[in-house]
């Protein structure tokens, strides 16, 4: 009778310890400094109080390509284009920005089939800013090399010795004396010019009688000029 009382004890001990509820397991403590998009949603989804199950109701997304954006591992996405549907529906069960959700997908995960585009925004202004100083570092390197060109070719020339700026020939005495003693001939006188001859007086017609020394009947007076036509 007693071993039936301990049994019948040790039975009901046992099905209390069984009823015991097992400790839930808690997530893992985020990272504050992850600012990734998929840390972002999964730090929604767990203030919002959503499991991956509702969530995936809500959104129509199977629970592995949600787990797949919370965990950034985009290789195990589908096509691009389903990749932000999916982004887009999260963030819009979430209540966050969809427009921003998808911006920082493509930043994560960026499209290698579409070509490099040329900086704008920010990026550009940032450019711009470290233009002058690309150009100045360019500039001064150019200088050097040009500056360090010249000196080697100046190095290269020779430059000529004192005593052959200076030197005289071995025998410039003797032509010195040569042209010395040597006789200086002048050739004979030229003729002189001959005379030039003097153009006539040109004497206004009707005037003849008025000059003395003229005479009106002298072939040699010039003859008036003829009158206009």
């Amino acid at each position: 009778m007693d071993q039936d009382r301990q049994a019948a004890f040790d039975f009901d001990a046992d099905a209390t310890l069984d009823q015991t509820p097992e400790p839930t397991p808690q997530p893992a403590p985020e990272d504050p400094s992850d600012d990734s998009l998929g840390a972002t949603l999964r730090a929604a989804r767990l203030a919002s109080g959503l499991s991956m199950a509702q969530l995936s109701t809500m959104t129509r997304v199977h629970p592995r390509f949600l787990t797949a954006l919370e965990q950034a591992e985009y290789a195990a996405l589908p096509s691009r284009i389903f990749s932000m549907g999916y982004v887009r529906a999260y963030a819009g069960a979430l209540g966050l920005d969809e427009l921003n959700a998808v911006e920082r997908f493509k930043q994560e995960y960026p499209d290698a089939a579409v070509p490099l585009q040329p900086p704008t925004g920010a990026a550009l202004q940032q450019m711009r800013q470290n233009s002058p100083k690309i150009l100045g570092v360019i500039g001064a390197f150019l200088a050097v090399v040009i500056g360090w060109n010249v000196f080697q070719r100046l190095n290269r020339i020779e430059a000529p010795h004192p005593s052959d700026l200076v030197a005289v020939p071995k025998d410039w005495a003797e032509q010195a004396d040569r042209q010395r003693d040597r006789a200086l001939y002048l050739g004979a006188p030229r003729a002189a010019p001959p005379d030039q001859t003097t153009p006539a007086m040109y004497i206004t017609p009707g005037l003849e009688a008025q000059l003395p020394g003229v005479d009106p009947d002298d072939p040699n007076v010039a003859p008036p000029p003829a009158p206009p036509v």
